[in-house]
């Protein structure tokens, strides 16, 4: 676990926005020993923007539902309850960044978030990962895992800087660059934003470990490792089409990913050429 001296500089450095009131109530529905379908669909209902945001993602590629998707209780009854909360965290944090100054446009930002948690949820999909972690800890996993970027991009006007230099060396870690010049790393916030959201203590110390490759050999539960290692394949497939390179430590984790995911390098090619057309066309 991290020091809450940590936090506690987080916290006071860094915008972290409060949970909206109706998250609070949506997931009070989602973890509840008898859930009521009906409150929860008349919850996201009831939000034209987020009944609309949760619609638009479950029809996408990444999805892949053979029928359109009209509504949140044909939504709810094809997904389950905790599948659209998680949807609806996903949009409700970006919608909290809105009309924030940042050094980076936060809108591509959190488009390419959510395309990091379709990839994860597709990935963990097309493989045996779905019957050991739910496709919607992976959909927030991918979400969250760098949320604290946004943070970064409001406290720290040269943050692109860092951005650039990172994305510019393939040797580089970013969380390295950013503990060089700020003492703290996305990572950091990361964690504090998704356990200040109420993600569950597993999710947390993923999106905290999520650059540390050491991870898998640590004594974390098999589910675990296999959720950082879905994770670790989206960031490198994603890394490979938008720069022409690996993640950093890919080559140090890629076996064991693969033995992880029950896959091989020619699933990671097929996979790399699958996320092309989800997220080009």
């Amino acid at each position: 676990m991290i020091d809450e001296k940590i936090l506690k500089d987080v916290a006071g450095k860094f915008y972290i926005p409060p949970k909206p009131e109706i998250l609070v109530a949506i997931q009070e529905q989602a973890n509840a020993a008898d859930p009521d379908v009906g409150k929860m669909v008349r919850l996201v209902s009831q939000d034209v923007a987020l009944s609309a945001a949760v619609l638009r993602t479950l029809n996408s590629p990444a999805y892949g539902f053979a029928m359109k998707i009209d509504n949140i209780q044909q939504a709810a009854m094809l997904l389950g309850i905790k599948g659209i909360s998680t949807l609806a965290t996903g949009f409700l944090l970006s919608k909290a960044y809105v009309g924030k100054k940042a050094c980076i446009s936060l809108e591509r930002f959190w488009d390419e978030s959510q395309q990091t948690g379709a990839l994860c949820y597709f990935i963990g999909d097309k493989t045996s990962l779905k019957s050991y972690v739910p496709l919607e800890s992976l959909y927030t996993l991918g979400l969250f895992h760098n949320a604290g970027i946004a943070a970064f991009a409001i406290r720290f006007p040269d943050y692109r800087e860092v951005l650039e230099a990172a994305n510019r060396q393939p040797e580089v870690m970013l969380s390295d660059l950013e503990n060089e010049r700020y003492r703290t790393s996305h990572a950091i916030v990361s964690y504090y934003l998704a356990r200040s959201w109420g993600l569950p203590d597993n999710l947390c110390q993923l999106i905290l470990e999520h650059d540390n490759p050491s991870f898998l050999r640590s004594s974390a539960a098999d589910d675990s490792k296999m959720a950082w290692a879905c994770l670790a394949l989206v960031r490198t497939i994603q890394s490979h089409i938008r720069y022409g390179w690996d993640t950093p430590y890919w080559p140090l984790v890629e076996s064991q990913v693969y033995e992880l995911l029950g896959i091989g390098r020619s699933d990671h090619l097929d996979f790399r050429e699958d996320a092309e057309e989800l997220l080009h066309g």
